[in-house]
C-alpha cells in the first residue's frame, strides 16, 4: 500500500510518501530538486544519476515528523554543494536545499 500526503514545512509544500512494505515501510519527503529519506535509500544511485536532486538520509524513518526531527546521517554531492552537512536535522537540511533551488528557478 502506498499513501501520498501534502506536508507543509514553513513555507514549502513536500509530497509525502509512505509506503507499506511487508517487513519495513519507508517514509519520504520530495520535492522536485530534494530527497528526505532514510538510510535504505542509496547515496550512491543518485550520485550516478548526474541530475539535480539533492537526497539527505537521515537515521530515524518512521513517520513524516520523525524524519524532519532526525539527525543528518548521510546525502549526495549536491546537498553538499548546497551546504548540508551531518551537524543538521532533517527539516533544517531540507529547507536548506528547498530555498536553494528556488532561488535558481
Amino acid at each position: 500500500m502506498i499513501e501520498i500526503h501534502s506536508i507543509a514545512v514553513e513555507k514549502y509544500s513536500f509530497l509525502g510518501i509512505y509506503m507499506k512494505l511487508p517487513q519495513y515501510p519507508i517514509y519520504f519527503l520530495v520535492s522536485m530538486h530534494v530527497i528526505l529519506a532514510p538510510l535504505c535509500f542509496s547515496k550512491e544511485y543518485f550520485d550516478r544519476l548526474d541530475k539535480k536532486v539533492a537526497l539527505i538520509l537521515v537515521k530515524s524513518s518512521l513517520g513524516f515528523k520523525n524524519l524532519l526531527d532526525s539527525e543528518v546521517v548521510s546525502y549526495n554531492g549536491f546537498a553538499q554543494k548546497i551546504g548540508v552537512n551531518t551537524a543538521m536535522k532533517g527539516k533544517e537540511a531540507l529547507l536548506l536545499c528547498e530555498k536553494s533551488t528556488h532561488k535558481k528557478i
